[in-house]
């Protein structure tokens, strides 16, 4: 999801919500070449959700294509 806020680093004028183990962030839309990041605004938490994982069967194996 693209926000529109600028990367105090670069000056890229957007941002993309990316998700870590902490939680939701604001990385820069020129990753890799601009590595700035920032807190989530908080009238941004709420429209946010993380994505669902792929889901990988009960045995941890990855399903061949059988």
């Amino acid at each position: 999801m693209l926000v529109d806020v600028a990367c105090e680093k670069c000056q890229a004028p957007q941002m993309v919500v990316r998700f870590s183990k902490r939680g939701p962030f604001l990385g820069c839309s020129r990753y890799p070449k601009c590595r700035g990041t920032k807190p989530l605004p908080p009238e941004l938490k709420d429209k946010v959700k993380r994505p669902p994982r792929a889901a990988m069967p009960s045995d941890g194996e990855p399903e061949s294509g059988d």
